[in-house]
């Protein structure tokens, strides 16, 4: 990787920590786009690595806020969804591996662009978005849209507490079934250590995001840029293949 490449990579890990700390989500949004084009055999596990140290901080940082209920039937959701997520990115040739985070981001940001609020007792819709993530967090690094849409009315604390509950149990399960299907590998672990300073920089970037930026601005921001950055390399993939 280039020094260009990497520095690419590291600004994208910091917006988007930044964002993730803000909203609660958003950081494969940020980041995907731009590893895809650098070098996509870093994901997904890179982003894994860096996410559930960051998960824990949010979770320290607003304590006793987390709907453990929702949490536990997500996980029992994320059970199922898993290894089936490490079995189609298995399937995938690596050279088609940016034309694959390209659809599934357009198909995340289209979930999370859903508006609309959860019932409290829809445990089924809950075991649904739970499976769903499982084999979209795993393939792809995106397990966060389906949960967005199931956890959608909650307040903004709670929402952000219980994504990261989610996200610290779900990254450590896809990493996991990632390793038992061959493709977790050391070079994902170096990467993410040394770009992990750089996250920390963006939580305590997001922290002051929280008081002076509208949510709902920076959500559209984040949308509209991993749109517009997928289509993008969806058209350079597809005339790649012709």
């Amino acid at each position: 990787m280039t020094s260009i490449s990497f520095l690419l990579s590291a600004l994208a890990v910091l917006v988007g920590s930044a964002v993730y700390g803000s909203l609660g989500f958003g950081f494969a949004f940020v980041v995907i786009p731009v590893l895809s084009r650098v070098d996509p055999t870093m994901l997904p596990p890179t982003l894994w690595l860096l996410g559930i140290p960051f998960a824990v901080a949010l979770l320290r940082r607003e304590p006793g806020h987390a709907d453990v209920p929702r949490a536990a039937y997500i996980t029992a959701g994320k059970l199922v969804g898993t290894p089936v997520g490490a079995a189609l990115i298995t399937l995938v040739p690596k050279g088609r591996l940016d034309l694959v985070f390209a659809v599934a981001l357009l198909a995340a940001t289209g979930l999370t662009a859903i508006h609309r609020e959860a019932s409290p007792t829809a445990r089924r819709m809950l075991l649904s978005a739970g499976l769903v993530s499982g084999v979209m967090g795993t393939a792809a690094a995106l397990g966060g849209p389906p949960l967005t849409l199931a956890l959608r009315g909650l307040s903004p604390q709670r929402f952000r507490a219980t994504l990261a509950v989610c996200f610290v149990v779900g990254d450590l399960m896809s990493l996991v079934a990632m390793w038992l299907f061959g493709n977790l590998q050391w070079r994902h672990l170096t990467f993410a250590a040394v770009l992990a300073p750089v996250m920390v920089g963006g939580y305590f970037l997001s922290s002051r995001i929280i008081r002076r930026v509208d949510a709902r601005h920076l959500r559209q921001a984040v949308l509209t840029f991993a749109v517009v950055s997928s289509i993008l390399a969806l058209v350079e993939g597809l005339r790649d293949m012709l």
